[in-house]
């Protein structure tokens, strides 16, 4: 006889503890997820961010950060990087990076990076 599965309920992706790129005043800066915000309809609309060197946490759109598991991670990584010593904010930004970097993990959703 055939063994039937058992239905596991449906889980959602979770980006919590990723490392990102997110813009934040026109200029791009590295940083981790801190949360995921959703609206009513349950739909992802942003994150709450954690950008290295910026005191409080920033909310920002999704459209926004790209995460270490996401398309257009790597290109705005190499961006960020080209960049980081065009002002002492950037530059003091991709330090706090390399560093959290350093000190990361293999996340849970398809590998990759995370800061826990």
């Amino acid at each position: 006889s055939k063994r039937r599965k058992k239905n596991l309920p449906y889980r959602q992706q979770s980006v919590v503890g990723f490392f990102c790129i997110a813009e934040y005043h026109g200029r791009k800066f590295a940083g981790s997820i801190l949360a995921e915000k959703r609206d009513d309809n349950n739909k992802k609309i942003a994150y709450q961010v954690e950008i290295y060197g910026i005191e409080k946490p920033r909310v920002i759109s999704c459209a926004d950060v790209k995460h270490s598991q996401g398309s257009g991670y790597n290109k705005a990584l190499g961006e960020l990087e080209e960049k980081a010593m065009q002002s002492r904010k950037l530059r003091q930004n991709w330090e706090l990076f390399c560093e959290h970097r350093r000190n990361g993990r293999e996340a849970t959703f398809f590998g990759g990076f995370s800061k826990q």
